[in-house]
């Protein structure tokens, strides 16, 4: 892989591979290995978050397809090695999170995966890209879910806050590119609609210090889909978000590797 070429994305843009593609690997070590080492780059590298998770759901049963996924991935790290995070000084009262998931895109589970991730001020401190352990009946369940995941990352947060005697504005916001989601954790009167899903996941509703707020992804990450992200453009080597994130300044990046869509 020294000599390989070079690729913009972590993923290609395709229908997902299921675990019956491909021909099983005589030696299925060295793909575990190879995935293996890439959990620890996505403490730095949330870019290739969504195709760690990926590859990694085929470690009992590796085929050549899966190891050509795996291959990719290093491919796009050797473009971007110099890409990396960057956390910078600045106001720290302002938190912020962004949550995605794209809906039945396993092709053996029909379950979603779902990510968020976190910026105080204008720096990325935590993300998440986790298939959900239950299928999702609509879009918006599937975004209901991962509300409650972002709403409970945020009050632990605000708890670390108070802990560190740290002036935070409790007004967290949560920006959500669903409106159907957005309605059922701000008005608990659609019972017809939420009967379904598990008690768990309202925490959302009771977080009196979590704001939820429409986004259209595309406009703030581009077409960063949870299969790929055609375009990566980061300036000065780090994933920096600015102040004005809905704003029509496109001279950031956040993420790219994450299920957005």
């Amino acid at each position: 892989m020294l000599e390989c070429k070079p690729c913009d994305t972590p993923v290609v843009k395709e229908s997902r591979a299921s675990i019956h593609n491909g021909v099983l690997l005589e030696n299925p070590a060295e793909y575990r290995t190879l995935v293996g080492s890439l959990q620890y780059l996505t403490m730095t590298r949330p870019d290739i978050a969504f195709g760690f998770n990926y590859v990694s759901q085929f470690m009992h049963a590796p085929t050549d397809i899966h190891f050509l996924l795996v291959k990719r991935i290093l491919r796009y790290l050797k473009g971007t090695i110099g890409l990396g995070l960057t956390l910078r000084k600045g106001d720290l009262s302002s938190v912020k999170a962004y949550i995605d998931s794209d809906w039945a895109g396993c092709p053996d589970t029909r379950r979603s995966t779902s990510d968020y991730a976190v910026f105080i001020g204008s720096s990325l401190i935590c993300w998440s890209s986790k298939k959900q352990p239950t299928v999702s009946r609509s879009s918006a369940e599937a975004e209901y879910k991962r509300l409650s995941a972002a709403a409970s990352e945020l009050e632990w947060l605000s708890n670390v806050f108070k802990e560190l005697h740290t002036s935070v504005n409790l007004s967290m916001q949560v920006f959500c590119d669903n409106t159907s989601a957005i309605c059922l954790a701000s008005n608990p009167v659609f019972h017809a609609r939420a009967k379904h899903i598990e008690v768990q996941y309202h925490v959302a509703r009771d977080r009196d210090c979590v704001h939820l707020f429409f986004f259209i992804a595309s406009s703030i990450f581009g077409d960063t889909s949870s299969a790929a992200v055609e375009d990566l453009e980061c300036q000065h080597s780090s994933c920096i978000a600015c102040e004005e994130e809905l704003s029509a300044d496109n001279n950031f990046v956040l993420f790219s590797g994450l299920a957005f869509q």
